[in-house]
């Protein structure tokens, strides 16, 4: 007698973006969410958009498109249009009345069509997105419909207010500001990082959130009325390098705002305090961008490179200066599953694996930094050491075995409500 195989049961995972790289920490994670619907007997459809007049993705089939691990990609194709009639519709809204934070193009009428008639055809028992800017694609709740969830790797109003706030200093053509400028004060977010109240009724909406940040599960859970909230930090399996810890210290920056901040701040505040004891010191910026970043002493701006392992293999350690961001700075835990310990200010080391004096640092200041800094370079053997414990963290609280567990436990808990 033939044994029956039991039919997989069907889930859509929604992002804006092509996932085709991991190049930011937001790939990573929906990348780390599909798998784990995968382990647990989902068939994910992969959804995402693609611009017509985009020359770099017009060319791409991503319909035949399969991700390693994951499965089948629907690209649901936009163009102008739908930029235009969105972009009305929204400012119709905001004439009304309506302090809408959706996405321009989650107005298109055309778009939104599109995405509903394909979670109508898949009939999917879970919908995932990624981010509270497409909630209004979600069709409409009835009976039958499937949980819908979300994946809220930061607070999208949040992170909009911090960024408006510091990006007119960064522009494309930047210089560093000079040390005692506010913008590279620790402080500098402060009373900008209130979430808008209209995000959480569109949280609302979900039967799950999924927030990556333990800080801001809080917030969520104290100001939403819905949704079942619950903290599912960043998992990254750890990776067998052969870790040297010869090469330069390594910062992992793409181009944004809040990197260009970072970089600022470790420039101005932090290393002239390193070369006073260590003059031999030497940073490497890696990340698309990072090589158009302003040149500065014992700084190699390398740009994108193809093989990140290596670079960890080579790595004394890494620093994330960020002075503000929202959700866990992927970076962290990405480098210490690499057996690379983390120096990190305050403000990026929240909701991270990082322990104090024994798998990285936490600084407060430029130059409690210095010093952490100094102290990894010059000792080797320190660098070795933290750098073990921080890929044994990863091994016993963050690989992926352990997002499976938890991803398992909330979806049975949503769907019992």
């Amino acid at each position: 007698m033939t044994g029956s195989v039991t039919p997989k049961r069907p889930a859509v995972v929604f992002s804006p973006y092509p996932l085709r790289t991991d190049d930011s920490g937001a790939h990573k994670r929906t990348r780390s969410i599909a798998r784990g619907l995968v382990q647990l007997g989902y068939d994910v459809r992969m959804v995402w958009l693609n611009n017509v007049h985009d020359p770099a993705t017009a060319t791409h089939h991503d319909d035949q498109l399969v991700l390693p691990g994951i499965g089948p990609v629907t690209a649901l194709k936009y163009s102008r249009w739908d930029f235009h009639a969105g972009r009305w519709i929204k400012r119709g809204r905001q004439w009304l009345g309506d302090r809408d934070l959706a996405s321009d193009l989650a107005h298109s009428p055309w778009l939104t069509r599109s995405f509903r008639r394909l979670v109508k055809e898949l009939q999917p028992e879970v919908v995932v997105t990624n981010n509270s800017a497409w909630t209004r694609l979600l069709p409409p709740r009835k009976n039958g419909s499937p949980l819908y969830a979300i994946d809220c790797f930061d607070l999208v109003s949040t992170h909009s207010a911090m960024v408006d706030a510091v990006r007119p200093y960064f522009p494309d053509d930047w210089t560093f500001p000079e040390p005692d400028h506010p913008v590279l004060s620790e402080r500098f977010f402060d009373g900008v990082s209130q979430a808008d109240p209209q995000e959480f009724g569109s949280l609302d909406r979900y039967d799950l959130t999924l927030a990556i940040s333990s800080l801001e599960a809080e917030a969520i859970r104290a100001r939403s009325q819905r949704t079942r909230v619950q903290h599912l930090p960043m998992v990254i399996d750890p990776v067998a390098v052969e870790n040297r810890y010869d090469g330069p210290a390594l910062f992992a920056m793409h181009r944004h705002p809040f990197n260009a901040q970072a970089y600022a701040y470790f420039v101005q505040r932090v290393l002239p305090r390193v070369k006073l004891t260590a003059p031999d010191f030497e940073l490497k910026l890696i990340g698309r961008g990072s090589e158009q970043a302003p040149a500065a002493d014992g700084v190699i701006r390398q740009g994108y490179v193809a093989d990140i392992q290596a670079e960890y293999a080579a790595a004394r350690f890494v620093v994330v200066p960020l002075l503000g961001g929202t959700g866990q700075i992927i970076r962290i835990i990405e480098a210490m599953a690499h057996g690379v310990a983390v120096i990190a200010t305050q403000a990026a080391a929240r909701s991270s694996p990082i322990v104090h004096g024994v798998n990285g640092f936490i600084t407060a200041s430029p130059e409690e930094m210095a010093t952490a800094v100094d102290r990894l370079w010059r000792e080797p053997g320190l660098a070795r050491r933290m750098g073990a414990n921080a890929r044994q963290t990863v091994i016993d609280q963050f690989s992926e075995q352990h997002l499976v567990a938890r991803l398992d436990q909330f979806l049975r808990e949503a769907r019992s409500r």
